[in-house]
């Protein structure tokens, strides 16, 4: 569902979290989704994940601190 030339812009835990599988839904005052499953990954551990899955990291930053991003483009 990506383009050739696409890239995926991805939120990521900060550097030491561990990458981990886990189930979560969306809710919004009494209205919520079913559970879906949901993955995270640190900052420091998305490069080589990415690169598993065909993907390369080209850029991370992170916004005032607290909130990390990742920048990743097809191999």
């Amino acid at each position: 569902m990506l383009d050739d030339d696409g890239v995926v812009l991805a939120e990521v835990d900060p550097p030491g979290c561990d990458c981990r599988r886990t189930y979560a839904r969306l809710e919004k005052g009494p209205l919520t989704t079913d559970w879906f499953p949901w993955a995270t990954v640190g900052a420091d551990g998305v490069a080589g994940l990415a690169a598993d899955c065909g993907f390369a990291l080209r850029e991370s930053w992170t916004e005032e601190g607290y909130r990390w991003f990742a920048k990743l483009a097809k191999l």
